[in-house]
């Protein structure tokens, strides 16, 4: 909530729609999801795989505002492949699970550092090249290419 609210601060104009389920543990968060709310986010819930696709589209940067715990430590949050595929950059928190890639994957450390990298992502705008990029990263974080690089790995130390 706090990252989202440092967006607005920082990009009044910004539209801000968030797609998803609220997060295990999150009780305490619901007057911050309400104060989002008052502040013109829309809060969109769970979607289906097309609507996420639609939302995405009309997307010019995808955010990844997690809360830094012991939970999220340890998540690895899949739709970073899903926001690449769409050939957006990614703005994220810090999650040791992600690894920072260029402007295409930017990984903060607190709400400012936040801010700056979502206005400094609709600053620089989307071209075909950034997009392939991105398209060409998605691919290599996809299931099949994890499978791959799993049975290789497996393989590497004498089993089959």
């Amino acid at each position: 909530v706090a990252l989202v609210h440092a967006v607005l601060d920082r990009v009044p104009d910004a539209r801000v729609v968030l797609a998803g389920p609220v997060a295990e543990g999150a009780g305490s968060e619901w007057e911050g999801l309400r104060s989002l709310r008052r502040r013109g986010v829309e809060l969109q819930g769970r979607r289906s795989l097309a609507e996420l696709a639609e939302l995405y589209a009309t997307a010019s940067v995808a955010i990844v505002p997690y809360a830094i715990n012991d939970y999220t430590r340890g998540v690895l949050p899949l739709k970073v492949a899903e926001y690449l595929g769409a050939g957006l950059p990614v703005v994220s928190s810090w999650l040791p699970s992600l690894d920072p890639v260029g402007d295409d994957v930017v990984l903060t450390a607190d709400a400012s550092a936040f801010a700056d990298a979502v206005a400094r992502a609709l600053a620089r705008g989307v071209s075909a090249g950034d997009i392939e990029r991105r398209q060409a990263m998605a691919l290599q974080r996809s299931w099949t290419s994890c499978g791959v690089m799993a049975r290789d790995l497996v393989r590497s130390r004498g089993r089959s």
